[in-house]
């Protein structure tokens, strides 16, 4: 029999095969020792799931008619996942050694975090900033708008962006990137996992606002590391500011309601639409 894992590894799969193969061939020396399971989500990608990968380390495989976007299909996963931690990542991850491990092993000794989440890298092994602010109102509409080319170091701007980020540090961010994160599954129960009305981009704050709320922290934690090849799984610019700008105004309506969150929207898109006519 099997043992029991430790922690349950959910890819969310859309027409990223290469990255996918190279993300589980890196996860051996990543989870170093500690027993775990691979879960993937295909979100009906025109590109199948290369049969090498479902061979290798792949425990639960789960193929969607539609693509039911990225926090639906983490819930999916996560209601079949074994493991008492949650690693919830894009395919276009690169684990460097020890990095699940040690996620694990900061969660194990520290009770109070909720989500953590690894220092990113580029291509190039440069480190990427990842966090933010939560996206509030109003203090939202001078980085999320062209306010923000026209006063690059307004202090909205500044705070939102972490401008004073130290990517070699240990800190707690408000919210964390979203391409990879490790949350206990009993929190992640517990504040009822992702709110499927995000259907791509703002889940991750939302989640970790409301992990904040519940009374733990999330974490920074650049000893861990991964490569992050961005943006692997859609070359579709409008789509995919489309999308931003709906999951935008549901996070506005969501915490600000439908007036102050539509009026909110509507500003930021008045503010953007002369950038689009360039």
């Amino acid at each position: 029999m099997s043992k029991t894992p430790l922690v349950s590894i959910i890819f969310v799969y859309y027409n990223t095969p290469r990255e996918l193969i190279e993300s589980l061939n890196s996860i051996k020396e990543a989870v170093r020792g500690y027993v775990c399971e691979v879960i993937i989500i295909n979100n009906n990608s025109s590109v199948r799931v290369p049969a090498k990968a479902i061979k290798t380390l792949v425990t639960r495989f789960i193929s969607n008619k539609t693509n039911v976007g990225y926090g639906r299909a983490l819930n999916q996963g996560a209601k079949m996942a074994r493991g008492k931690y949650l690693l919830l990542s894009n395919p276009d991850i690169i684990f460097q050694k020890g990095a699940i491990s040690l996620m694990i092993k900061k969660l194990e000794e520290n009770p109070a975090i909720g989500i953590i989440g690894p220092q990113f890298l580029d291509s190039k092994r440069r480190i990427r900033k990842v966090g933010a602010d939560m996206p509030f109102l109003p203090q939202a509409i001078f980085p999320l708008s062209s306010l923000n080319n026209i006063f690059p170091r307004n202090i909205y701007s500044r705070r939102y962006y972490l401008n004073d980020f130290d990517g070699r540090k240990e800190m707690e961010v408000p919210v964390l990137c979203g391409a990879c994160m490790m949350i206990s599954k009993f929190f992640f129960n517990k504040v009822k996992g992702f709110d499927e009305r995000f259907f791509m981009y703002f889940e991750e704050a939302d989640i970790c606002y409301r992990v904040t709320k519940a009374g733990f922290k999330i974490l920074y934690y650049p000893y861990s590391k991964v490569i992050h090849f961005v943006g692997r799984s859609s070359d579709d610019k409008k789509w995919i500011e489309k999308t931003f700008e709906k999951s935008r105004y549901e996070f506005f309506k969501k915490y600000h309601g439908w007036l102050i969150g539509t009026i909110g929207e509507s500003i930021i898109r008045l503010l953007n639409l002369p950038a689009k006519l360039l």
